[in-house]
């Protein structure tokens, strides 16, 4: 029989990966007024609107508009969509209003997040924008440590009443504690005659070795109330 011999080459190479990134599409965002100064996922354009921006369409983004003068805006582009093909209206910024606390003693306007907004005066005031806001009126003298609720008007003043006061004598048995009155320090007892918001005060009285005890008392205003704090 006929014998043949064939020569076989090297095993092929192996296949390659390519990774095709996806080309940006690009988008006009037009605002009105024109002019609006355009973040992109953070970065900002070195145009102002109306600008045509490149968005990548497997991927989020985030679109902030801006202006003087006018509230920002925050678009947020999912994935495969498209921003708003009409024009983008800024709303005016609104005038703030002005909160203005009455008290017959210095206290501070400390906002939700512990800055100080004003004060510690008798008379505190404070700019703010419209809407609902939570601030803390705050008197460490007379144990004021109140966070309330207030509703600002635009160019409106809102007043507001710190609370009255009243009197408060403390003892304590044994005496060697600390007292907090409203999560605020104060004398080791006895104390007498002390002045103290008029209304429901917390007092934490703590003894070396962790013993301690909580109790609430109503202080009315002009009133002289009483309190003893004792190991149980």
């Amino acid at each position: 029989p006929v014998q043949t011999q064939e020569q076989l080459g090297a095993e092929p190479p192996p296949p390659l990966e390519l990774t095709l990134d996806p080309l940006p599409v690009a988008h006009l965002i037009s605002t009105r007024p024109v002019g609006a100064t355009v973040r992109l996922d953070g970065a900002q354009l070195p145009e102002m609107t109306p600008v045509e921006v490149g968005l990548t369409p497997p991927e989020a983004h985030e679109l902030v508009l801006s202006k003087d003068g006018y509230e920002n805006q925050t678009l947020n582009v999912g994935p495969g969509e498209e921003p708003p093909g009409d024009q983008i209206v800024l709303d005016p910024l609104r005038k703030p209003g002005t909160l203005v606390v009455k008290s017959l003693y210095p206290l501070s306007v400390v906002s939700s997040g512990g800055g100080t907004l004003a004060g510690p005066s008798t008379n505190p005031s404070v700019k703010l924008a419209p809407g609902k806001h939570q601030v803390t009126l705050y008197a460490p003298d007379v144990f004021l440590n109140q966070t309330i609720s207030v509703e600002i008007r635009e160019a409106s003043n809102a007043p507001l009443d710190a609370p009255t006061l009243g009197k408060i004598s403390i003892r304590a048995m044994p005496g060697n504690c600390s007292v907090r009155i409203n999560g605020i320090q104060a004398e080791a007892p006895p104390i007498s005659n002390q002045d103290i918001v008029a209304g429901s005060n917390t007092f934490v009285f703590e003894w070396p070795g962790g013993q301690r005890q909580v109790q609430t008392e109503d202080v009315r205003a002009g009133r002289h109330a009483y309190v003893t704090g004792q190991i149980r």
